[in-house]
């Protein structure tokens, strides 16, 4: 049982002690750095006149294709550690999300791609950025909604990836909805750079690591301790 194997052994010895305080720390920061750009949504609203529509409950811009650190990866697995309601939701819930996904390969593939592109461009390409939104908006129009929602609420509110709490909408709720995302206007108030943190335990990593965020969780959650040497710059962990 991967899962009880990886969960018993987490945070026991010198290198657990390290990933527990790396955790609790990441969280700490994040949820400042999250202050931050809520402010900046705002700012932004201002300037354009606008308001911002967003709001508990609504989940329209759940279905879209969420990437996350390897650095946010763990702190959600942390946050689950200490929330097993949650934590036994995700589980329940992400068999059938991955099924969803698996059907919908060919549009997620062309969006990895696509973010590979911008990477090695360093997002100065705007007919590459703009091929990778898309593919995301294609991805959305499959309406698979993300493991980690709850009655419609994220569950994992406090800990949520950057790409989520920096999205925002201007306009009526509704237009968010996938099939009418060309009406709606998004904006997103995260800079390019803060997805750079390479900070993880107790060195560098040699680059940024990336991924969708579920698969991801869901692959700490089983291997944790076991697969992290496989990351560029912790082979000797």
């Amino acid at each position: 049982d991967y899962l009880a194997i990886s969960r018993e052994i987490a945070y026991k010895g010198k290198i657990g002690q390290m990933r527990k305080d790396f955790c609790v720390a990441y969280i700490k920061h994040k949820q400042e750095v999250i202050k931050g750009i809520e402010k900046t949504q705002l700012e932004m609203a201002g300037a354009k006149g606008e308001t911002i529509t967003c709001r508990k409950g609504c989940q329209y811009c759940c279905v879209l294709n969420v990437d996350a650190s390897i650095q946010e990866g763990e702190a959600i697995v942390y946050y689950l550690y200490q929330n097993e309601g949650v934590l036994n939701n995700f589980l329940q819930e992400y068999a059938a999300w991955e099924e969803k996904v698996r059907n919908s390969e060919d549009s997620f593939k062309k969006i990895v791609q696509h973010r590979q592109k911008t990477e090695n461009t360093n997002l100065k390409d705007k007919e590459i950025v703009q091929a990778r939104l898309d593919e995301i908006g294609h991805y959305a129009m499959a309406n698979i909604p993300c493991p980690f929602l709850k009655n419609d609420i994220c569950s994992i509110y406090d800990v949520r990836p950057y790409t989520c709490s920096g999205l925002f909408a201007t306009t009526p709720a509704q237009l968010c909805e996938p099939l009418n995302r060309d009406k709606a206007r998004f904006y997103t108030a995260v800079q390019p750079d803060i997805f750079n943190d390479t900070f993880f335990y107790y060195r560098n990593l040699k680059s940024p690591v990336q991924g969708l965020m579920p698969e991801m969780v869901y692959q700490i959650l089983n291997y944790g301790l076991i697969g992290m040497p496989e990351i560029p710059g912790l082979e000797n962990l």
